[in-house]
């Protein structure tokens, strides 16, 4: 199978490399990536379990599911003050993934994007991909 020219040229993430690295060393304290250094928090667990239980199982909306959708609107604008509206709030598996979205929306081949370094690998990586 032949990969996209685009994909193939992706070079690998020294970051990554370096968390692999240091995993295999006892006592190391990783700067790698932004993992915390604690477990999630009891009461998310337990909110994990209690919707597990109670069915929520299967795919949520594309947008994200519309009460967590609420929640964080109104997250935002009791700690900053901005409004938004339900329906121009899209939920996410994560930052990286909001912004590969955010890139593949404003991209097109040829598009140039100035970012400053030193950056995470994986905005370089996502640029490229987004604009060729």
């Amino acid at each position: 199978m032949k990969y996209a020219d685009k994909v193939t040229a992706i070079q690998h993430s020294p970051i990554r490399e370096m968390m692999v690295r240091a995993a295999r060393i006892e006592d190391v304290i990783s700067f790698a990536v932004g993992e915390p250094d604690f477990i999630t928090a009891p009461n998310i667990i337990e909110a994990a379990k209690r919707s597990l239980d109670e069915g929520e199982t299967k795919y949520a909306p594309g947008a994200g599911i519309t009460r967590l959708r609420e929640a964080y609107v109104s997250y935002l604008e009791k700690t900053i003050g901005v409004s938004y509206d339900v329906e121009n709030c899209l939920v996410t598996t994560g930052g990286m993934g909001a912004l590969f979205l955010g890139l593949t929306t404003l991209l097109d081949p040829g598009d140039e994007v100035i970012f400053s370094s030193p950056y995470w690998t994986n905005y370089g990586q996502q640029v490229y991909i987004c604009s060729h």
